[in-house]
């Protein structure tokens, strides 16, 4: 992909203050997504994902504690007071949550929800709104329109109601969208939809997507490119194609073997607290192939391959 870099971060951590000891979420993360690129976020919950999408978007609680810089067309957001990144979110940085149970205002009929994003960002004329928002739920192939748009949250499905959320993450047309675990909680089949309809509408606005997730079959639809997570820091990032079939990290092909086609072959134990972030390498203990010097220096990212990066001197 020859497009140019739109948002990436440089050395970005992200600790927070806690009684009994900081929490190491994010550490010395340095990745790009270019335009029009989807990269999955791929690990296991906890690792950190969340945490890096909840920094783009500037949605870290007040106890964060963040060095390093993220960058977004040049500019630093990192350095952005909350007033002069509020008109960015939403309309240019845009994010599609990941419980629409929770996410979408019980209170408020599902189609003034979206209208209202799009009367902040583009056009506040009411009418304008409304057409914007039954011409994109018609493209996200909800039914029984234009009435849907009148119904509450709670009178729909819950593949509904994620659609509805892309539909709200969409509708200003942004360059760069944080989608958090647009699956989760849908059965096969809505998620199948949810899935297609995500990746029609990136293919439609040719949007920047940052995608988070724990699921190989939504990486593997939608995702350009692939960084596996564990504990805080990536730790084998790639073309999605060649991370899905020619992995090299251990963890990476731990968490591939166990998937229900290729058998459930569970990794062994458990992924280490980001209060007590172990030394070295920080899968040793759970690595059949972990050597002595594993438990004592922490290995660097570098070059696998073309644009294959993995962080193992023995993979």
């Amino acid at each position: 992909m020859n497009a140019e870099k739109l948002i990436w971060t440089e050395h970005l951590s992200v600790e927070f203050e806690v009684p009994g000891g900081n929490v190491h979420a994010v550490s010395d993360l340095n990745l790009a997504i270019r335009s029009g690129e989807v990269l999955c976020l791929l690990g296991e919950s906890g690792c950190g994902k969340s945490v890096f999408g909840s920094s783009v978007l500037k949605l870290l609680p007040e106890n964060a504690l963040v060095s390093g810089q993220i960058y977004y067309e040049g500019r630093e957001l990192t350095a952005m007071g909350e007033k002069t990144f509020r008109p960015l979110r939403g309309k240019e940085i845009a994010c599609i949550p990941q419980s629409a149970a929770t996410s979408l205002n019980p209170l408020l009929r599902c189609g003034k929800q979206v209208d209202e994003v799009y009367a902040l960002h583009v056009n506040s004329d009411k009418k304008e709104a409304r057409k914007n928002t039954l011409a994109l739920f018609k493209m996200l192939g909800l039914p029984r329109l234009p009435q849907l748009a009148d119904d509450y949250p709670h009178e729909l499905s819950g593949g509904m109601r994620q659609r509805v959320l892309v539909a709200m993450g969409t509708t200003a047309k942004p360059k760069f969208i944080v989608v958090d675990e647009p699956t989760k909680g849908l059965d096969w089949a809505r998620k199948r939809e949810v899935v297609e309809r995500i990746g029609y509408m990136q293919d439609q606005y040719k949007s920047a997507m940052l995608l988070i997730t724990h699921d190989f079959s939504v990486a593997e639809a939608l995702a350009n490119s692939i960084a596996v997570m564990y504990a805080g820091e990536v730790i084998e990032y790639g073309p999605a194609e060649v991370i899905l079939n020619s992995a090299l990290h251990p963890y990476t092909k731990g968490i591939i073997s166990a998937l229900p086609q290729n058998g459930f072959h569970a990794v062994a134990g458990f992924s280490p607290s980001l209060r007590n972030i172990p030394t070295g390498c920080r899968f040793h203990d759970r690595c059949q192939c972990a050597e002595n010097d594993c438990m004592s220096s922490h290995p660097e990212l570098t070059a696998a391959g073309k644009d294959h990066y993995v962080r193992c001197p023995y993979a």
